[in-house]
């Protein structure tokens, strides 16, 4: 292989495109007046990870089909509002640490649910995520203003986590009326309260299912 090694270039015009098929080192500037192109696309790199490029400079649009960056020193901003996605359903991020304000005009979290159990063989019911579905029946009959108490067992519960509950879909009888309270008790463990409200009776084995978000 040939080598070519210029000091300085002081000036260089043609008609025809030079075409370089070898090495070519330069220890001064290299200064290009028109575009500077490879002669074939996607298959020649501009530096490697061994010689890498110290800072680009850009004036204008750059597109790159994939890009590793490893640290962002500003604002990471669109150039339109309420336009471009942040990874998509088939190409998730995986976690997100936010240090601060999180505005979200709308959120969708993924519902982790479990399968159906009867609190009277368990008063824990194990499911994992953020965002979970509980589905059960209750242990025993539950009188005007009385509360039943279960455990949810979940991973994501920190020692300092919040968690939110309510009934949702597929609740039956009054159960609907009563008031659901969570509270965390430990890593991975929480409460869950059910306080009957409702100025009846629940009788046992009345079908419930209730959502909780882990914050």
């Amino acid at each position: 292989m040939s080598t070519l090694k210029v000091n300085t270039i002081q000036s260089f015009t043609g008609a025809a495109p030079v075409v370089l098929n070898d090495e070519v080192g330069i220890s001064g500037s290299l200064q290009v007046s028109g575009n500077f192109m490879p002669n074939a696309g996607g298959t020649h790199a501009l530096g490697t990870m061994a010689n890498s490029w110290g800072s680009l400079h850009v004036h204008g649009l750059a597109h790159i089909h994939t890009a590793s960056i490893s640290g962002v020193s500003s604002s990471l901003l669109p150039d339109a509002d309420d336009t471009y996605d942040l990874g998509s359903s088939a190409k998730q991020w995986k976690d997100l640490y936010i240090d601060g304000t999180a505005n979200i005009d709308a959120i969708s979290i993924d519902v982790t649910a479990g399968s159906s159990q009867d609190l009277a063989s368990s008063a824990s019911y194990s499911v994992n995520g953020s965002k979970v579905e509980v589905k059960a029946i209750t242990a025993a009959n539950l009188a005007d203003g009385a509360f039943v108490q279960f455990t949810l067992l979940n991973t994501s519960i920190a020692a300092n986590s919040i968690v939110l509950g309510s009934f949702t879909g597929g609740t039956g009888g009054f159960i609907t009326g009563s008031i659901l309270t969570a509270a965390t008790i430990g890593v991975s463990t929480a409460s869950v309260q059910i306080h009957n409200e409702t100025g009846a009776q629940i009788d046992a084995d009345t079908p419930f299912t209730a959502s909780f978000v882990i914050l």
